[in-house]
């Protein structure tokens, strides 16, 4: 479950391919009009790779978040609404995909591989309401229970840039650790709910990432191991590398600075880490996988054995 970007995309596709059937026709235009493109400034970067000189002049626009190109982007932006907003038949497109996008959507969770999860006698599942641009967290108290609203993130924050990027019930079902992300941002922020009541318990975790996400609580619902990274400097998120993952175990009700560190790989910086504990509670199971390769590793730890390192079960 990536922020609902499914039904984003197919929307967005949808209006690409239908604006195109309804092209502005020049002959529509006032005389002598044109489309006034805003100027893209060349630099004269050059680079060598294996001998080879390779010019790249717009080099600067991979400052994605410099005010220059904020400003080049909206200014085309505007180029692109002066014209579309000609297009014969725009408005009945427009509410011919509002009508057929306006359903109901059951996802299934993003860190968890079932569609409805169970955890203590509790369902947990996401809804995305016809008309709405953020999912709902529900909870249903048993199988002939009706379902309660837990978490609806543009309500309680009132903020439409956060977005509910996955979550994990403890196994109790007393508590549920839920990921947001901002702006459609891969990095992650981790909170603990309540349950029963839907309040937001203080702690907080930052530095988790999209590419590494998993949360996986211990069998007695005391805490969960996160896979954490080093978090960059502000207004670098979207360029940074996302490098030297570590495992950590977070202690419910502590603090992240106070968090366990479970296993790293320094000398292997780009590792990806993905984890879960067995359905018996009795091991934690990692996959390690070295960037985007096809190789991987499966490690374990008996968490019968308080302090048990990870172990190599394949590779």
């Amino acid at each position: 479950m990536r922020r609902t970007n499914s039904r984003l995309s197919a929307v967005a596709l949808t209006v690409c391919v239908l604006l195109s059937l309804f092209p502005v026709d020049a002959r529509q235009r006032p005389a002598g009009a044109r489309l006034d493109y805003p100027p893209a400034r060349r630099v004269g970067q050059v680079d060598t790779y294996h001998g080879v000189e390779v010019a790249d002049p717009y080099r600067w626009m991979e400052e994605m978040d410099s005010e220059e190109v904020r400003g080049w982007v909206k200014a085309q932006d505007r180029l692109l609404k002066s014209y579309v907003a000609e297009a014969p038949g725009r408005n009945a497109v427009r509410s011919r995909l509002a009508e057929l996008t306006r359903y109901e959507m059951y996802a299934a969770p993003r860190f968890v591989g079932e569609e409805f999860v169970k955890r203590g006698g509790h369902y947990f599942f996401i809804k995305t309401g016809a008309g709405a641009s953020q999912p709902t967290l529900y909870v249903q108290d048993g199988r002939a229970a009706r379902p309660r609203t837990l978490l609806d993130l543009r309500a309680r924050r009132g903020d439409d840039l956060l977005r509910l990027a996955g979550f994990a019930p403890s196994p109790d079902g007393r508590l549920v650790a839920y990921l947001t992300s901002r702006e459609l941002s891969n990095w992650l922020s981790l909170r603990v709910l309540d349950a029963a009541t839907g309040l937001e318990l203080p702690e907080t975790l930052e530095g988790l990432h999209f590419s590494g996400g998993s949360v996986s609580w211990a069998p007695d619902g005391k805490g969960f191991f996160y896979t954490g990274f080093e978090r960059p400097a502000a207004g670098q998120e979207r360029r940074a590398q996302v490098r030297n993952p570590k495992i950590y175990f977070h202690a419910h009700g502590t603090e992240q600075a106070a968090d366990r560190l479970v296993h790293e790989r320094p000398e292997e910086p780009g590792l990806l880490y993905g984890h879960s504990v067995t359905d018996d509670g009795c091991h934690l199971v990692v996959r390690v996988t070295e960037g985007g390769g096809n190789k991987s590793r499966i490690l374990y730890a008996d968490l019968r054995e308080p302090g048990s390192p990870l172990r190599t079960l394949i590779g």
